[in-house]
Order: C-alpha cells, then structure tokens, then sequence
C-alpha cells in the first residue's frame, strides 16, 4: 500500500517524536526520586545499593544490632519498576519470579506488600525493623536513608 505524501509525513512525525520521547522522557518520573524508608527505630542513616540489593533479595535478614529486618514492598505502578531496575538490577517481572522460587523453596517467607505509599508509610512507622522503598519524598513519620 502507498502512503500519500501527507500522511507518510505525519506518520513520520509521530514515529520521531515516539523515538524522541522514549529517549529523552523518562518512563515514570516518580521513579527518578525513589527513597528508601525504616523504622525510626532501625539505627541506619545511609545504606549502599549493595546492602539494599542483599535485604530485598532475602540474603541480609538482620540488621547489626541483630534485629530482623522487615522489609515491604509497594505494588504501585511504576515504583515497583523502578526500585527493582535501580538497586536490583532486574525487572520486576523477574524479581517476582525470584521471590516466589525463594517463598517456594522455602528460604524466605512472603514479604508485605502494599499499594499505597501511605501503606508502606504505616507499615514502616509500626513495624520494629522495617524498611521500604517509596517514589517521591518520605512522610515525617518514618526516617529517610541515603544510599551511597
């Protein structure tokens, strides 16, 4: 089928702009500003990506002072992508996939999860030794970690 000369323009318009957007727009600008949460209680301040790749991946289950860690992870759209392909190097496809050989070989119980950043923000405030990951800024009820 030929394409009339206006529209074969359009179509190429759209197809540049598509490639452009891809590009240079990111694909959940939430993502961007992903912060890591815990307990008040958890004597953190700063963790390394590696520290969070080994608590969210079931291998660090204890914090120093020998409290078990509580992790929880948020189902919302995007952050889930987000924080898996930064700090675990994986897509959240496969990283639910990990925790499910995890959970069914029995090495690790199910982690909480939740939908809302509220959510995790109540769970982490009431949870001794919680941790969490949310997109955008922390509320004042739980302590923001660094990560270096």
């Amino acid at each position: 089928m030929k394409c009339k000369p206006r529209k074969a323009r359009l179509l190429m318009g759209v197809g540049a702009f598509v490639l452009f957007a891809s590009v240079t727009i990111p694909r959940n600008l939430w993502a961007q500003e992903m912060t890591i949460v815990v307990n008040k209680d958890v004597p953190v301040s700063e963790l390394s990506a590696d520290q969070i790749y080994d608590i969210f991946t079931c291998i660090k289950t204890t914090w120093d002072t020998g409290d078990q860690i509580n992790f929880v992870i948020l189902e919302e759209a995007g952050a889930l992508e987000g924080f898996t392909e930064r700090y675990l190097g994986q897509s959240a496809t496969q990283f639910i996939r990990y925790w499910k050989k995890m959970i069914f070989t029995g090495k690790c119980n199910i982690p909480p999860s939740f939908k809302t950043r509220e959510e995790i923000f109540e769970f982490v405030q009431s949870t001794k030794g919680a941790i969490g990951f949310v997109s955008g800024p922390a509320a004042p009820s739980v302590k923001t970690v660094k990560v270096k």
